[in-house]
């Protein structure tokens, strides 16, 4: 009976084979390429099934590849190269099945030889609180012309006759902390001027107002990273835009190129750079690599020098540099320090340590910051106890900048985010930290790093090179640097500073929208008493502290990162 059976099984299978069902998530087969300009097209293809989602691969004819996805049946392709050819192929996501990839289709984006087209900017720079510097840049060679007011009707114009490609116009005789929009083109035709084209200046200095700096570094890589980094600033600051942005250097990857600056910088924040003026530090990306303190990098011959003004006599307040490699400039009651980690000098007989000296000396802002490339510590993806710009910073710069109680010291070039205590007299290897260089224990948050009369004493130093590059990093063996509170090796994002009165709070933003660190300095001129609470405060003011509403409260313990959400609840990974 069992051979029967299965000789009649035999038979039926020969006779009768057994269907096999194909998947019915199937790739699109109706995809379109339209509104391609210099650098964006718009793809579009037939919906596979209600609810799929689309993974979408493009592949430039040089072999880079980019994977994107998209939640519906088109998508903008944006930050594309000019005069590029790419192929877009797609699969479909349905549920749990992913169906083959689609037919190739290719398309070329235009030049960008268009006679009227701005090709880049217009943007703003050495703001001031009567003053303002419009750049930007056309196909053709032209005069300039900008059209101004504190309405989009204008009414006074400012020209030059001079035909150039590069625009560069300054405007001046500006009230403090007004409002003002403007056009940019020829003096026979605006070639750009809508809402976002328009700029504040900056309030008379020592003015006490809120402040929003908007910090970011290493940043200009052209890959989808950075658009997120951006957007998440943009939905944060919606209704509270930035006065100020800040750019900790490594600007644009992978050498400074014009046109890496162009396509990696310009194209991806023109709106932004329409409205929110800039105030640069240069990394040895934008030295194009050249080498330490080698003869190239102590010039000034690269590209970053070309397309960005930065003060060098003074002329946004603090003392003259006479160079653009380093400057300070004031804003309201804030006091600012560019230096140059990379391409200058750091040593006590250096032009930049003298006139640094001199610039802190004569400087009576309420807060003083100070941001540039290489952090003086770090354990991230580069270890700052190396011989090189790391080293020379904290032993040169950082006692100079501690003794003029500077309150907050920014850099990038790690690709990912740190964040010290309240430190002072750190300068040494990271096995030299002792207790009493953490002026403050605590988080920073709940309560806040207190800095009381007469000393002042205490810097917050952060590392925040992830506003393109970064995410999922290797770090050093001993990460995390002893000195920091707050770190991490995962996330891409800025930081958003507020300045009010007594008052400095930052945040960490990830590009996925949540805030991953807040901390905050309060300047008293009271003396301060010691106590077994908190250092700098008593248990009422703890109390009180205690009661408002801070959010996102991190907690560091035996070297592991925790967080808590007062009222949402986070997956970090």
């Amino acid at each position: 009976m069992h051979s029967f059976l299965k000789s009649l099984t035999t038979i039926l299978l020969f006779y009768f084979p057994v269907l096999t069902f194909a998947s019915d998530c199937k790739p699109p087969v109706n995809i379109t390429i339209t509104d391609v300009t210099s650098s964006s097209a718009q793809v579009s293809w037939n919906i596979v099934k209600p609810g799929s989602s689309y993974q979408l691969q493009i592949i430039t004819t040089s072999g880079k590849s980019n994977t994107l996805l998209a939640s519906n049946n088109s998508l903008q392709l944006t930050a594309l190269y000019p005069m590029t050819t790419y192929m877009v192929s797609i699969r479909s996501i349905c549920g749990d099945d992913t169906s083959s990839e689609s037919d190739v289709i290719s398309f070329t984006t235009k030049h960008v030889s268009v006679k009227d087209s701005i090709v880049r900017g217009a943007y703003l720079q050495m703001l001031t609180e009567n003053s303002v510097v419009i750049r930007w840049r056309t196909f053709v060679s032209e005069n300039s012309s900008v059209r101004f007011g504190k309405t989009m009707q204008y009414g006074k114009i400012k020209e030059d006759t001079v035909n150039v490609n590069e625009h560069t116009v300054l405007l001046t005789g500006l009230q403090p902390g007004t409002k003002y929009f403007y056009t940019v083109g020829s003096t026979s035709k605006d070639k750009q001027g809508d809402e976002e084209n328009y700029f504040i200046t900056a309030p008379k200095t020592g003015t006490i107002q809120p402040v929003r700096i908007w910090s970011i570094g290493d940043f200009g890589t052209g890959k989808p990273p950075q658009l997120q980094v951006r957007d998440s600033y943009l939905r944060y600051t919606k209704n509270h835009p930035a006065d100020i942005w800040i750019w900790l250097g490594d600007d644009a990857y992978s050498y400074g190129y014009d046109a890496q600056f162009t396509y990696k910088v310009f194209n991806p924040y023109k709106t932004i750079l329409k409205h929110l003026p800039v105030f640069p530090s240069i990394g040895n990306h934008d030295y194009a690599k050249k080498g330490y303190l080698d003869s190239a990098s102590l010039g000034t011959d690269f590209p970053y020098f070309k397309i960005l003004d930065c003060p060098t006599q003074g002329e946004c307040g603090g003392v003259p540099s006479k160079t653009e490699k380093y400057y300070s400039y004031n804003y309201a009651n804030i006091h600012f320090i560019v230096l140059d980690s990379y391409g200058a000098r750091s040593d006590k007989e250096s032009e930049m340590y003298k006139w640094l000296n001199a610039d802190l000396k004569a400087n009576n802002a309420r807060w003083t910051i100070c941001y540039f490339h290489h952090p003086p510590y770090s354990r991230g993806t580069h270890n700052s106890d190396k011989p090189g710009e790391s080293t020379d910073i904290r032993q040169n710069i950082i006692p100079l900048l501690e003794k003029y109680k500077v309150d907050l010291v920014m850099s990038g070039h790690a690709h990912d985010y740190e964040r010290t205590f309240l430190l002072h007299g750190h300068y040494g290897k990271q096995a030299t930290l002792t207790q009493d260089m953490i002026v403050d224990k605590s988080d920073g948050n709940s309560p806040y790093y207190l800095k009381s009369a007469p000393e002042y004493k205490g810097t917050v130093y952060v590392v925040n090179g992830v506003g393109g590059q970064g995410g999922v990093v290797k770090t050093q063996g001993d990460w995390p640097h002893k000195a920091m509170y707050s770190y991490s090796k995962i996330h891409h994002g800025s930081m958003i500073i507020d300045v009010n009165k007594d008052t400095l709070s930052a945040i960490f933003l990830t590009s996925s929208d949540t805030i991953f660190d807040r901390f905050k300095i309060v300047k008293s001129d009271k003396i301060k008493k010691r106590n077994n609470s908190k250092e700098g405060m008593n248990h009422n003011q703890i109390k009180q502290f205690d009661k408002i509403d801070l959010g996102f409260i991190p907690f560091r313990k035996d070297q592991v990162f925790f967080t808590l959400e007062k009222y949402n609840y986070y997956n970090f990974y």
